[in-house]
């Protein structure tokens, strides 16, 4: 009797809990849902509230009056967004802006999301009257040192490539770019489609203006690690993506500059002093220029953090692995840009053995399922139908083990092996219980067209 009465406590402990973690994810998926179609078609140098519940501050640091869901506001009017976690509600923001490229110095669109509880603070310098605009489709341009024909030629832009306009000559006959690695160069302004008047007046013996960061391409990032996300659900951070990229775009980061072309979480580790700020790459490649030391490259599925040493420089880790399960259910469809959340394959799947035979060979019947591939290996795809994206390729007697199973869209079996990572059944040799793997659900529709197997 007692213990039935102790089991009879427990459940209904247990009971609440689990309704309040029921209740956090369908928050969080209403909110993402909602921001959605509230915040379509956003502009570039807007903010969207995608969450009532933001803080927000003007250019001169006053709290603005509480907006809803669909409000937007413009960037260059703000220096602070922070949405959070309440009882009832999810905190989210939407935003874009742009930066240079940092190759062509050519502009790219950036794609912000602020999740849960994040803060994203402007760190850009007070905005002056540059301008971008494309050059004429009828003929590129040449750039020189200085403003006529005499100056050296530093090179061309292409037609229709846009640039960034920092000044005008004294006559209006020339203006002054910046480029890619920050110094100026001339261009005549016939080959501008834009009104420049509005530039400031400049010479050639003026100095060129300081790296050029347009509103929050210059920026930091706090994430409250002591309020907690709903388990399971998605944490709290700031996604950034470089929308359809044609170059990397250069950003700055917590006083870093950092140069991406993909997309990116960042998150934090730590509060206080101890607190460290995550970069994870989760599509594409990004370097980190800290003020000290070497760049450091960071490729796709990993991270680095960003601490401060004794001496209060910003210093970079080492890139490591980042823990793909916990960044898989990032809502990156509130991006512009369809992508995946990079995974490394490595962390399941297993080398094929060095000797001529099967890493299966030896399992019993009831150890835990595990698949193998034969000649030719088999891909892997983002859900269960050869309709969706191929992720990569399990080689010749690689092995992995198995998370779930479905039918797939082309009426096959197929297993999981990971989230987002399927394997056509009929592509593999299966060892231990396959029997009792239980189905795993899939996702809602194919992604982007997939290369045929």
């Amino acid at each position: 009797m007692r213990l039935k009465w102790f089991l009879w406590i427990l459940l209904m402990m247990t009971v609440p809990a689990m309704a309040q973690e029921t209740t956090c994810l369908l928050t969080q998926q209403a909110t993402i849902a909602e921001a959605g179609g509230w915040c379509q078609g956003l502009s570039t140098g807007e903010m969207c509230y995608g969450d009532g519940g933001l803080q927000v501050l003007d250019i001169d640091g006053t709290a603005l009056p509480a907006g809803a869901a669909g409000d937007r506001l413009r960037l260059s009017e703000l220096s602070l967004v922070s949405s959070q976690i309440r009882e009832t509600a999810w905190g989210m923001a939407l935003l874009q802006t742009q930066a240079l490229g940092a190759t062509s110095g050519s502009p790219q669109m950036l794609a912000f999301a602020i999740l849960g509880a994040a803060t994203l603070t402007n760190d850009a310098p007070e905005q002056v009257a540059y301008l971008y605009a494309p050059i004429t489709p009828e003929q590129g341009a040449n750039l020189r040192s200085g403003p006529g024909e005499q100056y050296r030629q530093l090179g061309a832009i292409a037609q229709n490539e846009s640039v960034l306009l920092t000044g005008r000559s004294a006559d209006g006959l020339w203006l002054r770019m910046q480029r890619a690695n920050g110094s100026a160069g001339w261009l005549v302004t016939s080959a501008v489609l834009a009104d420049t008047s509005e530039l400031p007046t400049v010479t050639v013996d003026d100095m060129a203006p300081d790296l050029y960061y347009a509103p929050f391409a210059a920026f930091s990032v706090h994430v409250d690690d002591e309020t907690p996300s709903c388990a399971g659900g998605v944490p709290s951070g700031v996604l950034v993506q470089n929308v359809h990229a044609t170059d990397a775009a250069s950003i700055q980061l917590n006083g870093v500059r950092l140069q991406f072309d993909g997309a990116l979480f960042l998150t934090q580790r730590g509060t206080g002093e101890a607190a460290r700020l995550v970069v994870n790459v989760i599509a594409g490649e990004a370097d980190l220029m800290p003020v000290e030391g070497e760049a450091v490259p960071v490729e796709a599925a990993q991270f680095v953090e960003l601490y401060t040493d004794e001496d209060g420089i910003v210093q970079v880790s080492d890139p490591a692995a980042y823990d793909y399960e916990t960044l898989v259910v990032l809502p990156l469809s509130v991006l512009p840009q369809s992508m995946y959340v990079a995974v490394e394959l490595t962390q399941y799947i297993t080398p094929a053995p060095s000797e001529d035979r099967s890493p299966i060979a030896d399992m019993l019947a009831t150890d835990p399922c595990r698949i193998t591939t034969g000649p030719g290996g088999a891909n892997l795809r983002y859900g269960p139908g050869r309709d969706y994206a191929i992720r990569g390729v399990m080689q010749m007697r690689e092995s992995a083990d198995v998370q779930g199973r479905a039918v797939g869209t082309d009426g096959a079996s197929w297993w999981q092996i990971a989230p987002y990572i399927w394997i056509s059944a009929s592509t593999t040799v299966t060892g231990g219980d396959c029997v009792s793997v239980p189905m795993a659900a899939v996702p809602a529709a194919p992604q982007p067209t997939a290369t045929p197997e």
